[in-house]
């Protein structure tokens, strides 16, 4: 989604090859009247001003490319990240004699990506396995998902109601910050991540296991 102060990123690219466009006519045009009129090839007045203009340059480039491009903040950083968690409880699906609440497909390649499948009242899910893990273990957060901050309570009361049969997402979104306009992130995706709890891993049916 497009915020408003995105807008100021994109003002100030604008400002940024304006400035550069600027620089490089500036010093072109100066070192030309100084070869034609002084028939000069070097001026220290001139090389000054040369070397603040590069100096300017360089800052509002480099400003702006760490603002779109390197800058990162942590998924707990409230002031630029806003959090957002949903839970859906998972619906049975049988196949044959066989009930299960996920469907795994393997994916192929030297580095095989998973995909799930999983049901709710009146809806199905996909979802690969970069975005998303399996819990069937004690804890309800493995440790492929600790790095996201789960609201526990929240959690503890899905796995008591739903008799540990839901998915727990959570998405973290770019608010609609000066700073984060700047890198024209507001309002933008930061992270995505599902757990899909089941009570164990006979709950989960495989449709193309591996062979060696």
């Amino acid at each position: 989604m497009w915020a408003s102060w995105n807008w100021l990123g994109v003002a100030c690219w604008t400002l940024a090859v304006i400035i550069l466009i600027f620089a490089v006519h500036n010093i072109r045009k100066r070192r030309l009247k100084m070869l034609v009129t002084q028939r000069r090839h070097f001026s220290a007045a001139n090389f000054g001003l040369d070397l603040l203009l590069i100096v300017i340059v360089a800052a509002s480039f480099g400003t702006m490319i760490y603002a779109t491009f390197l800058h990162t903040d942590t998924i707990a950083d409230s002031s630029a990240i806003q959090l957002d968690y949903r839970y859906r409880p998972l619906v049975m699906q049988t196949r044959g004699d066989q009930g299960y609440l996920v469907r795994v497909h393997n994916g192929s390649g030297h580095t095989p990506i998973q995909t799930y499948t999983y049901w709710t009242e009146g809806s199905k899910y996909q979802i690969n396995s970069r975005d998303a893990t399996i819990s069937t273990g004690k804890k309800i957060v493995p440790a492929e998902a600790a790095a996201y901050p789960w609201p526990t309570k929240s959690m503890e009361r899905m796995e008591n109601n739903t008799r540990s049969s839901f998915v727990a997402v959570i998405k973290a979104t770019y608010k609609n910050t000066p700073f984060n306009g700047l890198g024209m992130h507001a309002g933008r995706a930061a992270s995505y991540h599902e757990i899909i709890r089941i009570p164990s891993d006979l709950f989960v049916y495989i449709d193309n296991p591996a062979t060696k």
